[in-house]
Formats: C-alpha cells, sequence, structure tokens
C-alpha cells in the first residue's frame, strides 16, 4: 500500500548524497593532524557542517535535520561507537537547531558568519553536556571556553567556505536548475 505522503524521490536522493558527502567530510577530518597544531581534545574543523549549512539554507528544516543524523549514524557506524555517537548527535542537533533559528534572521539580523558561529559553539555545548553525562561530573564544563575558542575558528573557517560555495552554485545555476529552493 502506498503511503498517504508522497515521497519525493529527487529529494530522498540529494538528501542522501548530502549526508555521504558530510560523513566523508567528518571521516575525513580524522587524518588531519589538528590536535599536533593546536593541542586540544575534542577539536575538529567541523567540514561536514559545510553540508549543515547548504542544507539549512537550500533544502529546509526536515531535510537538514535528516542529513545530521544520518550522518552521525554513519561515522558511529564507519568507527565512532555509541559514546561517539552521543557527542556527535547531540552536538550536531544543537549547532544545526541554532542555525535554523537564526536563518529565519538571515540577512537582516545575522550573517552567514554569525550563523555559522552560533552553531559552532552550541555544536561545543552539546559535547560538554554529553561529556558531562558520562563522566558523570560537571567539572568538565570548566573545559567548554576552552573548546569554544577553537570552535570559533572552525566556525569562521566553515562560514568561508560557505560564502565561497554559495557563491558558486548560485552563480553556475546548479541550484535553481536541480534544487527547489527552501529559502
Amino acid at each position: 500500500m502506498i503511503t498517504k505522503r508522497k515521497i519525493d524521490v529527487k529529494m530522498l536522493v540529494i538528501v542522501g548524497l548530502m549526508a555521504a558527502v558530510a560523513a566523508t567530510l567528518s571521516w575525513l577530518e580524522n587524518f588531519v593532524p589538528i590536535q599536533a597544531i593546536v593541542p586540544i581534545p575534542g577539536l575538529k574543523f567541523g567540514l561536514a557542517n559545510i553540508v549543515t549549512i547548504f542544507a539549512i539554507f537550500y533544502l529546509g528544516t526536515r531535510s537538514t535535520l535528516m542529513i545530521v543524523v544520518i550522518r552521525c549514524l554513519l561515522g558511529s557506524i564507519l568507527g565512532g561507537g555509541p559514546i561517539a555517537l552521543a557527542f556527535s548527535l547531540t552536538g550536531a542537533l544543537f549547532a544545526a537547531l541554532i542555525m535554523i533559528i537564526l536563518k529565519s534572521g538571515y540577512k537582516k539580523h545575522f550573517s552567514l558568519y554569525g550563523i555559522s558561529l552560533a552553531g559552532a559553539t552550541m555544536f561545543n555545548v552539546g559535547q560538554v553536556i554529553v561529556a558531562a553525562i558520562v563522566l558523570q561530573d560537571t567539572a568538565i564544563f570548566t573545559y567548554l571556553p576552552i573548546l569554544m575558542t577553537g570552535g570559533v575558528v572552525a566556525g569562521l573557517l566553515t562560514a568561508v567556505i560557505s560564502v565561497i560555495l554559495f557563491k558558486k552554485l548560485n552563480n553556475s545555476g546548479a541550484i535553481r536548475r536541480h534544487i527547489k529552493t527552501s529559502s
């Protein structure tokens, strides 16, 4: 029996591809020795958030949340395990939700840089909350300012790449041809 909900196959394929790209970017980050340069445990560039920002602006809330969940599940399957899933999923959902909320004020109140920085910050908050639960110790919250310092750099990097990507995609016409935008 066919469900009452119409399945948009094209959007389903796009969501799957974007989740795969995000999972791949996240996995590839494991090979970048960032801790050798900046010795902050848990610090990553957050390149998968480029896909999240793209999804927020071009695919809508539902697709964004599906991409985030799929990406985190894939990351867990590919080598993270259940604890890594808890850290990743909580941080990614906190980041996605704040960026979705702030997108409503895009151009009027917030730039893409501000939205990305808020996402990076909330990702760190989510991770530290999970750490406090896992360790059963709230002293871990003292680590948050250190982690957020790295998160600011990661958020700016993500924003810069996103701005360049958006400009190139918009100029190429690829978005108009292939995606009915939500923005």
